[in-house]
């Protein structure tokens, strides 16, 4: 008798061997499988996390439903990104290098700031915790 090939059975490789150990059986990982799955995670979060249709009219909600005055969305809310981006980007950058932190926590805390972006733009009072949300806006990645 042959041996019989391998074959892939629902991402387990399975291969019996006839020379004496018939009713044994190697289990191995199909690594094509567990790539097709990570990479779905990644672009499911990627496409959550950059999906933002609410940005574009960001400042006409900020002046007609906060009542937040042209000038300060201006030059009191929106320079608030523009100015902490860099700082965050840098601190972002080590902490996903370092052990203490690793990438998984970074981007954990970057979508847990993203979320209490949105949170604080929808249900904030002021101007003081919108200018708060964009410093959560610039730590989230």
């Amino acid at each position: 008798l042959k041996p019989r090939p391998s074959r892939p059975c629902h991402g387990i490789m399975l291969s019996a061997d006839r020379s004496g150990d018939a009713g044994k059986e190697e289990v191995e990982e199909d690594p094509a499988g567990r790539l097709r799955d990570r990479l779905f995670w990644l672009y499911l979060f990627a496409f959550w996390s950059q999906f933002k249709p609410s940005e574009p009219f960001l400042v006409d909600y900020l002046i007609q439903e906060k009542g937040i005055g042209s000038e300060q969305v201006y030059q009191d809310v929106l320079d608030l990104f523009v100015y902490s981006r860099l700082p965050f980007l840098i601190i972002v950058g080590f902490c996903a290098e370092f052990d203490c932190c690793g990438y998984r926590a970074v981007l954990v805390a970057g979508a847990f700031c993203g979320f209490l972006t949105v949170l604080m733009t929808r249900f904030g009072i002021g101007i003081s915790s919108q200018q708060a949300a964009q410093f959560t806006v610039s730590a989230a990645f």
